[in-house]
């Protein structure tokens, strides 16, 4: 599982309170894919600490199923600047945030889209997603209660598939990310399985300590920016 970082986003950051999530994450084996006979493709563990004014995050992304991947990845941003950690290779990078207009809030991106949203309502949110192709369906296709919070799924049914994420509406947090691909296609499951909304988090939990005999990856191929686009789920 790679954890996607960019430089600039095209959007308004999204700014929110603290919390921590755990989500969990299914996909399953892409198409022609060689080393699909030794499995049913990948699951992950991510726990992800997120704190704001100055946004900084903490990801632990635990991969198991399989053949070559398993491990952790560990991503720690300060609010300055950013920690990469691979447990598999005992290699970590660092990178510097991106130059940003006072008061813009930078939030974490990575390959599970759930969590805070860039759209201030769930209309907007299928707006958004409306304006990303030409002329998707997308609906609300119902409810449901996720964590004790309920839910609107929001739907949009394409020729790659059926999309839906479960939106908590009043705190435009997605639970669940969900992908059914077509005979052949990859299918993909993200999921919010614990969440602490609105809390404190600790800010030991942003600072980065190389473990023992970690070695730092050469500074030109980590590049000098990472981490500094806008939130998942939108």
């Amino acid at each position: 599982m790679a954890l996607t970082v960019a430089c600039t986003s095209d959007r308004e950051p999204a700014t929110g309170p603290g919390f921590y999530a755990e989500v969990a994450l299914e996909a399953g084996p892409s198409p022609g894919d060689t080393l699909a006979r030794f499995g049913d493709g990948h699951r992950s563990v991510i726990r992800w600490w997120y704190a704001p004014d100055p946004a900084r995050w903490r990801w632990e992304v635990e991969t198991v199923g399989t053949v070559i991947d398993d491990g952790v990845l560990l991503t720690v941003a300060d609010g300055d600047d950013s920690w990469e950690y691979d447990e598999r290779t005992n290699v970590y990078q660092r990178g510097v945030f991106a130059d940003f207009p006072e008061g813009v809030a930078l939030s974490p991106v990575f390959s599970a889209p759930v969590g805070p949203t860039h759209a201030a309502s769930v209309e907007a949110l299928i707006a958004q997603w409306r304006e990303r192709e030409d002329d998707p369906e997308v609906t609300i296709a119902g409810a449901a209660t996720l964590l004790g919070r309920r839910t609107q799924i929001v739907e949009q049914r394409a020729p790659g598939g059926v999309t839906r994420a479960f939106v908590d509406p009043e705190r435009m947090f997605i639970m669940r990310f969900a992908v059914e691909a077509p005979d052949g296609g990859q299918s993909y499951r993200a999921e919010v399985t614990a969440l602490d909304y609105g809390i404190e988090i600790d800010a030991r939990r942003f600072t980065f300590m190389p473990p023992p005999g970690a070695r730092e990856a050469d500074a030109e191929a980590a590049g000098s920016c990472s981490g500094a686009s806008g939130p998942l789920g939108g």
